[in-house]
C-alpha cells in the first residue's frame, strides 16, 4: 500500500492488525446482551408469537428515530477523521444510510415503509414518540463518537453498530415472518415483500463492518490512534463493548414497556 496518508482504491490489511482486530470482534456474539429476554424471545417466537410481534413493533418504531441518528454518529467521526481514504469510506457509509445514490434503499425509509406494512398512517409514523431509552441511546452515541478517544469511537460504530447488525436484524426479521401472517393476518406474500428494511441493513452492514477495519487501519497508520497495536485494540474493544451496553438497555427498555402494555 502507497503511503496510508495518499493511499487510494483498494486497502490491504497487514496481518497481524487483521489477526489483532478478532479479538474486539468477538465480544459482538459474546455480549450477555443475547441472554436477556429480548432476544430470547425473539430467537423463539413460537413460543409467544404475540409478545413477540409487539416486541418487533415496538422496536422498528423507535428504529425510525434510529436510522435518523445512525448518520449523525458518522459524521462525528467524518469530522474528527483527517486520513482522506478514512474519511472517504466514512462519507460513503453516511451517504448510503441516506439513500445515496438509490433512495429507496435508505435505511430510514425502509424502516418507515416497515411500519406502513405494519399498519401505521403516515401521520401516525411521523408522531411516533422517542421514548426515554431510545433518546439515551442516541445521545450517548452522539457524544461518544464526538468526546471519547478515535479509536474507541471507531469501535463503537464499526463493532458496537455495524458488526451487531447481522445478528440483531436478522433475529428480528425472522421473528416478523414467523409472527406477522398468525398475529397481524398478514398474507405471507406481502411479508416477504417488506423485508427491505432488514435485508438492505444485513448487506450493508456486512459490506461496512469490513469497511470499519479498514478505518481502523487507515488511521492507525496515519498516527492518529495509538502507535501500540495492542493499545489501539483495548481503546477499540472498550467502544464496542460500551456500544453493546447501550444496545443492552435499549433493548431492555422495549421489553419492559412491551410487557407492560400486554399484560
Amino acid at each position: 500500500m502507497a503511503l496510508p496518508q495518499l493511499a487510494r482504491g483498494e486497502i490491504e490489511i497487514e496481518h497481524e492488525f487483521d489477526s489483532l482486530w478478532k479479538g474486539p470482534a468477538s465480544v459482538v456474539r459474546n455480549h450477555p446482551l443475547w441472554d436477556d429476554p429480548f432476544a430470547q424471545t425473539l430467537r423463539s417466537p413460537e413460543n409467544n408469537p404475540h409478545l413477540s410481534y409487539a416486541l418487533v413493533g415496538q422496536w422498528t418504531k423507535q428504529m425510525y428515530h434510529g436510522s435518523l441518528a445512525f448518520p449523525r454518529y458518522v459524521g462525528n467521526l467524518i469530522s474528527r477523521v483527517e486520513n482522506h481514504a478514512a474519511g472517504r469510506l466514512l462519507a460513503i457509509n453516511s451517504a448510503v444510510e441516506r439513500g445515496y445514490p438509490d433512495e429507496d434503499r435508505s435505511h430510514f425509509l425502509l424502516a418507515v415503509d416497515l411500519l406502513r406494512n405494519m399498519g401505521l398512517s403516515d401521520e401516525e409514523i411521523a408522531s411516533i414518540p422517542k421514548k426515554n431509552y431510545s433518546a439515551q441511546y442516541i445521545d450517548e452515541h452522539l457524544r461518544y463518537t464526538r468526546d471519547e478517544p478515535l479509536a474507541k469511537a471507531i469501535g463503537c460504530l464499526g463493532l458496537g453498530i455495524e458488526a451487531l447488525t447481522t445478528d440483531e436484524f436478522t433475529m428480528i426479521g425472522n421473528a416478523y415472518i414467523r409472527t406477522a401472517p398468525q398475529v397481524a393476518r398478514m398474507p405471507m406474500d406481502k411479508v416477504y415483500q417488506s423485508q427491505g428494511y432488514f435485508t438492505e441493513n444485513i448487506i450493508a452492514d456486512t459490506h461496512h463492518t469490513r469497511e470499519f477495519e479498514e478505518i481502523a487501519y487507515l488511521v492507525w497508520k496515519s498516527g492518529e490512534i495509538p502507535e501500540d497495536l495492542d493499545a489501539s485494540m483495548d481503546q477499540i474493544k472498550d467502544g464496542a463493548t460500551f456500544s453493546l451496553d447501550r444496545r443492552r438497555e435499549f433493548f431492555r427498555g422495549i421489553y419492559d414497556e412491551v410487557l407492560m402494555t400486554t399484560a
